[in-house]
């Protein structure tokens, strides 16, 4: 099954209720690459598979993000399964 579902929003507030962005399927795919920007560009989060889901932190310095909008990047799947 190739079908992901990717969802709008995620409440990363620790209430154990939504806190990650879960992309049904795509752990799947293991090649996949998940890009997540900010609204200046910068990086956010990065990786390659997704057996992790992102959980709203900076990759880097591991705080929790600002409620925002973010932009995402995701190679390697095919067109036919989104």
């Amino acid at each position: 099954n190739c079908f992901i579902s990717i969802p709008t929003a995620f409440t990363p507030n620790g209430n154990e209720k939504n806190d990650t962005w879960e992309i049904t399927n795509l752990s799947l795919i293991p090649d996949v690459r998940v890009t997540v920007y900010n609204r200046w560009g910068d990086i956010v989060f990065n990786s390659i598979g997704y057996e992790v889901p992102w959980d709203g932190k900076h990759m880097h310095k591991n705080d929790v993000l600002p409620t925002a909008v973010y932009y995402y990047i995701i190679e390697g799947v095919k067109p036919d399964c989104v």
